[in-house]
């Protein structure tokens, strides 16, 4: 086997991972469920030592805030900032941003009460109705885990699948 086959064989199999992740979302019924499997399913299919979210605190995303607050093994692993400061740290929200250097605005996206040993992070912006929400967030403690040259379109895939997923599971009260 050639060194081409080889790679091709293990980008099948990560898609795969990515795949299995995203059907479980789809089969969730709450919004609950969709970060419990999203968050569940990083860390056991690819050994991610810290998986958390970060909303966006507005009436906009209110609904999920209030969702996540209500499951006692998600709300340890939220951090909700100010659209501005959000903003600030993750300035392109249309696609993930990988990082192991000069992570210290990253750390802002940390729930306040977690210490997590992050020396490399993986951000992974989502919509809640076409507006921006927040950020799914992958952190390790090795730092070639995550990097800027890193290929990103698997995560923004899924990122797009929850986004898609979460306004299914919330949709907007008309008047």
């Amino acid at each position: 086997m050639n060194q081409s086959e080889d790679i091709r064989r293990h980008n099948e199999t990560v898609a795969q991972r990515f795949a299995k992740i995203e059907a479980g979302m789809d089969a969730a019924r709450t919004v609950e469920a969709v970060f419990e499997t999203l968050f569940e399913g990083i860390a056991g299919e690819f050994s991610v030592p810290f998986v958390w979210l970060t909303l966006i605190d507005d009436e906009h995303t209110r609904p999920l805030i209030d969702a996540v607050w209500s499951c006692a093994s998600l709300k340890e692993r939220l951090c909700v900032l100010p659209t501005e400061a959000f903003s600030r740290i993750v300035p392109d929200a249309s696609k993930p941003a990988l990082a192991n250097r000069d992570l210290q605005p990253y750390y802002r996206l940390l729930p306040k009460d977690q210490k997590y040993f992050v020396r490399s992070v993986a951000v992974v912006p989502f919509s809640f109705h076409d507006r921006i929400a927040g950020a799914w967030n992958n952190g390790d403690s090795a730092p070639e885990r995550f990097s800027p040259d890193m290929e990103t379109g698997l995560l923004a895939g899924l990122g797009r699948s929850l986004s898609r997923k979460l306004t299914q599971l919330m949709p907007v009260e008309q008047p």
